[in-house]
């Protein structure tokens, strides 16, 4: 397994730790410290829960360096805690380690042919010089494109390419308003257009899990429902 960092997602507890109910404020430099330090006193699951309920305000407070800065330094760190596995999942994975069936590995794909086999290219982590290995089988585990500008769906294509809506300063998504409202070419608010999910995460980054997006479509629904008043 190749990742740019080669980590792996943290596994959940098998019983719900004791709740953590303190605060997080400043930059991703001193977050990081906060969340470090609340460690010392209650379980990570806990304190990473208690900050993901921050995230969205953090987000918000943060200006566009310190959200590259975030997003650059941050965001793995902030996967792997974020996206758990289960502890089955855990243990399956961790009894592959130890038996020498799974490798994982730090690094980045610079080259894939596919030949008789699949000839591979790839750089570990903090070097220079590639290294070439042979699979039989390549599976690619990257999710989501990244950037919303490279994006092949059509509709997005043809939102883009007819400029009722841009990408947002970072590419994760469409650009919108605090209403969620798409701002189009020129930077204003696109007439009946609006997106929920995550493609409003360059607004409010985190926007993924149940109890978010049902509050988002349920305020989205509301204004709907006031424009046709």
């Amino acid at each position: 397994a190749l990742s740019r960092h080669g980590l792996l997602p943290r596994a959940h507890a098998v019983a719900p730790p004791a709740p953590f109910g303190g605060d997080f404020s400043g930059g991703p430099a001193q977050v990081l410290r906060q969340v470090r330090k609340a460690t010392d006193q209650a379980d990570w699951r806990a304190v990473f829960d208690r900050l993901r309920h921050s995230a969205r305000a953090l987000w918000r407070g943060w200006s566009p360096v310190e959200r590259r800065r975030f997003l650059r330094h941050l965001r793995p760190l902030w996967d792997v805690h974020r996206h758990r596995l289960s502890p089955g999942s855990a243990r399956d994975i961790h009894s592959m380690l130890a038996g020498g069936e799974l490798t994982v590995l730090a690094g980045k794909l610079t080259e894939l042919k596919a030949v008789d086999v699949i000839d591979v290219a790839w750089r570990p982590r903090g070097r220079r010089r590639a290294i070439r290995d042979r699979f039989d089988l390549v599976v690619n585990c990257t999710g989501p494109l990244g950037s919303i500008g490279h994006s092949i769906e059509p509709m997005i294509r043809d939102i883009l390419q007819k400029g009722y809506g841009r990408p947002d300063p970072l590419g994760l998504g469409l650009q919108v308003d605090d209403d969620g409202r798409l701002l189009d070419a020129d930077g204003r608010p696109a007439q009946g257009l609006h997106a929920i999910g995550p493609l409003t995460r360059g607004a409010f980054w985190e926007m993924t899990a149940v109890p978010d997006l049902r509050g988002q479509a349920r305020d989205l629904a509301t204004r709907i429902l006031a424009d046709r008043a």
